[in-house]
């Protein structure tokens, strides 16, 4: 069966709700700040120059991994070793130079995510802190033999404006007061066994005749990927250094590095559309796993479909088989369907039945292979987010729409200049919001007509279920902010009509819950501080994929209000090909500027896109509304229940995973019925009620699920008798031995044709 190594991912740690700390800035020119934040530099505009204007305040998606076959190169590293505190660490194999004796907190160390960079691969990458003192930092790899065709390759981040100075910049005109001159630059050489270090690349090189706009618009927040010919150096010994030099450039992190042949990078799959993950615990302070795990129903297929772009590759899914917990494969290049089953083996696999993620792997000629796997480490089949944690403390979470530790988790805020809001909540509410959404809808801000309004009312997530029985108790919203005690809000589930429509006037109410402000969770409501808002049902709900209702989506509002100072809901900002799952609501009049409405307000219902300094931005994540919920089951293989003449009852086993307290039993007549027990020891025990015959059904139901059993039961050989009212010749207790008419309870009796049979007497 399944054997996986649990210690040490399923640790709790309460999640850095907090606002993050305030950058430090600069002023430049008028109208040009630098801030830095965490050690990263950016440039940020309050009027029409330059590029690069919109800043997003949040953590970026953790790449999902997209591992080469280590196996298959001459060299690989992806510092995945760190210990997580030791700063000194170094690869084994590795040496880290600094040739000007700087402290090694300005050299190359490990690290986690930085602001918005996180590593392309695993959770760990190398990086070196800028300084205002000169640097000169080598990572230097062990010697390595070049094959023919092998490349040199990693994944860095850098700032190609902070290459160059910014001291002989006229901001006025954007361009160079003289020649560029180089600040700090990243250089890439090797060294041939018994040779010198030759360059292979400076990335000075690469943008040095770039304009200062060109050179903004190549900033990035991610990690992005770089390869070197070798060719010159097939059949030798080599090393490779990565060598920081210069002074006050930027933070310049690099991940993945490895010697081999072009690999395929283009390998993914989507997740099944209806995939959840563990979220957060309801609380005011609330937490969640090191470990993104996701949970899929049992009993029902899901499937994972190929998204990769590779020619002439050949696909492979290696994944653990639900049924017999080995290792499987298959080879269909287009998708791989599995259906999961409850794991009675082990007492934590029936409460947690966890499985790895499929695997995905490429091959072609005179490539590496490749393989993908997605950033959660985890899938549960069937069951709620809960489990012992190794303090043997009990954690219990809500079910969110994306993986919060690799896709991000934090509120969305714009530096918008039109309104002169440079913290503005984007899908929540301060005291421009509402011009904000104006600005959205008209374009033009100076184009304002007089009762023309853009209200954004509610955030949504779109919910697309299979056909198997999700169960939800309630709803628990994930925010930052600022509210008075009387404030309102609302949670609801809607269902979508058959026809998918986002018309929110067709959408079907399923359920809701309201609460007060004075019932939200938070830190400190009288400062803007972490807040969970909980919602529970009057009664639990069940969702799933139908033809009245195919999908779902579950609404937030009431933020929009005098009683919400500041409210920013916590979302994911995911990268990369994905669902469109985050939904937004606005009500919306515009008389005057063509509007097919007129002068009816309506309500607009569209995915969370946000338009702001003259550009649409599509974040492609969802909000952090978490689901109360779980994916039940109940089964038998009994076909059928017999009690016979002589039976006082009959049993058959259930798996079930409530436990039979919470489920419910309905019998014919004449017939009685208990539930006891839960997951393979759940046991229904039918009993006569009367002596009559029975023919019908047992039905075992609970929330979402249900099972029917037909049962018969043959009249019982022992009738009712009163004394004496037979015409009984004889009678006889159960041991033989004759008693009189006054006997009570069940007797022997001897007709006076002769026939004997049982009889109950009374």
């Amino acid at each position: 069966m399944k054997q996986y190594l649990l210690a040490g991912l399923f640790c709790a740690a309460t999640l850095a709700m907090a606002a993050s700390p305030a950058p430090t800035s600069r002023k430049l020119a008028n109208g040009v700040t630098m801030t830095e934040h965490s050690g990263v530099k950016r440039i940020h505009f309050t009027d029409d120059r330059g590029s690069n204007k919109i800043q997003l305040k949040h953590a970026a998606k953790a790449a999902a991994v997209a591992s080469r076959a280590a196996e298959e190169l001459s060299l690989f590293e992806s510092f995945e070793g760190w210990d997580g505190s030791s700063n000194d660490w170094t690869p084994e194999g590795w040496t880290v130079e600094s040739k000007t004796g700087i402290d090694r907190s300005y050299g190359w160390t490990p690290s986690g995510s930085v602001y918005e960079i996180v590593p392309s691969d695993g959770r760990v990458m190398y990086g070196v802190n800028y300084s205002a003192l000169q640097q000169d930092e080598w990572l230097i790899s062990p010697a390595v033999t070049i094959e023919d065709g092998e490349e040199l390759a990693y994944h860095v981040y850098l700032s190609p404006f902070y290459i160059f100075s910014i001291d002989n910049i006229d901001w006025d005109n954007m361009v160079y007061d003289g020649d560029k001159i180089v600040a700090e630059t990243l250089q890439v050489l090797a060294k041939p066994e018994g040779g010198d270090w030759e360059l292979l690349r400076d990335f000075a090189n690469d943008y040095k005749d770039k304009s200062i706009d060109e050179l903004l618009d190549l900033e990035f927040t991610g990690l992005q990927k770089r390869s070197e010919d070798l060719s010159a150096y097939v059949g030798k010994t080599v090393q490779f250094a990565f060598r920081v030099v210069g002074a006050d450039g930027n933070t310049i992190c690099i991940d993945e590095i490895s010697v081999g042949l072009p690999s395929l990078d283009n390998v993914s799959y989507i997740e099944p559309a209806s995939t959840l993950y563990w979220g957060l615990t309801r609380e005011e302070n609330f937490s969640g796993l090191m470990a993104d795990i996701a949970i899929h129903p049992v009993f029902e297929p899901i499937t994972w479909y190929n998204n990769s772009s590779e020619d002439n590759a050949v696909y492979t899914w290696t994944y653990t088989d639900p049924i017999t917990g080995r290792e499987a494969h298959s080879d269909n290049a287009e998708e791989l369907t599995l259906t999961f089953v409850p794991d009675y083996s082990t007492d934590e696999f029936k409460r947690n039945n966890f499985f790895r993620p499929p695997m995905l792997t490429a091959t072609a000629p005179k490539a590496t292979p490749a393989s993908y796997m997605p950033g959660h480490v985890y899938m549960q089949a069937g069951g709620k987010a809960e489990r012992t944690l190794e303090d043997g403390s009990e954690f219990e979470a809500s079910l969110l729409s994306f993986a919060y530790n690799t896709d991000g988790f934090a509120p969305l805020m714009v530096d918008e200049q039109t309104i002169g809001d440079y913290a503005l909540p984007v899908f929540g509410y301060n005291v421009n919001s509402d011009r904000f959404w104006l600005n959205y809808s008209i374009k033009n801000p100076d184009d304002v007509i007089e009762g023309n309004f853009a209200h954004l009312e509610g955030l949504a997530n779109l919910l697309m279920p299979t056909a198997a029985p999700l169960v939800v108790n309630g709803v628990t919203v994930y925010g930052f902010g600022k509210i008075a005690d009387d404030a309102k809000f609302a949670a609801t589930i809607y269902g979508v009509n058959e026809e998918m429509s986002r018309d929110f006037e067709s959408l079907t109410v399923i359920a809701t819950d309201t609460i007060m402000g004075s019932e939200v969770l938070g830190l400190d409501k009288g400062i803007r501080a972490s807040l969970c808002f909980p919602f529970d049902f009057d009664e639990s709900v069940v969702v799933k994929a139908t033809d009245k209702h195919p999908a779902y989506f579950v609404f937030f509002s009431g933020f929009r209000s005098d009683k919400v100072d500041f409210f920013a809901p916590y979302q994911s900002m995911p990268s990369g090909e994905s669902y469109v799952l985050g939904y937004i609501l606005n009500e919306i009049r515009l008389n005057g500027h063509g509007t097919f409405r007129g002068d009816d307000p309506y309500y607009n219902l569209k995915p969370m896109t946000y338009y702001a300094n003259g550009d649409y931005y599509d974040p492609a994540g969802a909000f952090a509304i978490g689901l109360e919920a779980e994916y039940p089951w109940l089964t038998t293989d009994c076909e059928g229940l017999e009690l016979g003449a002589d039976d006082a009852e009959a049993v058959a086993m259930l798996g079930s995973y409530y436990d039979g307290s919470k489920l419910s039993v309905e019998v014919p007549e004449g017939l009685s019925a208990t539930v006891a027990g839960r997951y393979d020891e759940c046991k229904l025990t039918v009993s006569r009620a009367g002596s009559n015959a029975v023919d019908g059904v047992v039905k075992v139901s609970g929330p979402g699920v249900e099972v029917t059993i037909p049962v018969k039961a043959v009249q019982s050989g022992i009738s009712e008798i009163i004394a004496g009212g037979n015409g009984a010749a004889e009678i006889y207790d159960l041991s033989g031995r004759r008693v009189n008419c006054s006997a009570k309870g069940i007797v022997i009796v001897k007709g006076a044709d002769g026939n004997v049979s049982k009889s109950l007497l009374k």
